[in-house]
């Protein structure tokens, strides 16, 4: 895969999903017609976009901090990297599905958000993590 293809789908998910809460707020404030459990949806896919771009992150950031300045955090120690692909990827299956049920004016932030915050993983070769 060329480099900026793969830098494209490594930092595309953050601003999206920076985007769709900013519309997110404004929905919330906004006097818009709408059924509740579609912003409830667009809300849970939200978070859990958050949730599923901040773990690779996070990893990254760990594994950084561990083999360069030597520093190890007990509680982390024992994180297991199949856990955290798999967790990542259930989340962004959460949030395009959400996403797809949520409000239409989040829908399509939302599903390519998802969508690339999966793809992330695929992205990565396994050496580098």
């Amino acid at each position: 895969m060329p480099w900026p293809i793969g830098l494209a789908v490594i930092l595309a998910p953050i601003p999206l999903n920076i985007a769709a809460w900013r519309r997110f707020t404004r929905l919330k404030s906004a006097h818009t017609p709408t059924v509740p459990w579609q912003k409830h949806a667009a809300g849970l896919g939200l978070i859990a976009n958050s949730v599923a771009i901040a773990i690779p992150w996070a990893m990254f950031l760990y594994g950084f901090v561990a083999l360069n300045f030597g520093v190890s955090i007990g509680l982390l120690d024992s994180l297991n990297l199949n856990f955290a692909i798999e967790s990542s990827l259930a989340l962004a299956a959460i949030s395009a599905f959400c996403g797809a049920i949520g409000h239409r004016r989040i829908r399509p932030l939302l599903i390519c958000a998802g969508l690339l915050a999966g793809g992330f993983w695929f992205v990565i070769p396994h050496g580098v993590l």
